[in-house]
């Protein structure tokens, strides 16, 4: 089983929309992101990335490596697996029972 989120295959509107929002303003993503607690359970944002920057940004744009991602997508890590895999055997045990 693999719990991930993310933006998958986002439309171009989508994508441009999504860049927006980061040129625009990358403090709430970035907080997000770079939290200790995210990092924690989800890592580093993953993704296809573009080879250069996209059209309308510069390359040395501050936030070039969020702006070049294609498709994104987090995975929850290890840490988090144990547990959702305790939380699942527990509520799949109880919705086995008569």
């Amino acid at each position: 089983m693999l719990l991930a989120g993310g933006a998958h295959m986002p439309t171009s509107a989508d994508l441009q929309a999504i860049r927006a929002a980061i040129d625009e303003d990358p403090t709430q993503i970035k907080r997000v992101i770079e939290a200790p607690e995210f990092r924690k359970y989800f890592g580093e944002i993953s993704g296809e990335r573009l080879k250069s920057a996209p059209q309308g940004y510069a390359l040395d744009h501050p936030q070039i490596d969020l702006l070049r991602l294609s498709n994104s997508q987090l995975c929850i890590s290890s840490a988090m697996r144990e547990c959702w895999r305790r939380i699942l055997s527990t509520t799949l045990c109880r919705s086995s029972q008569p």
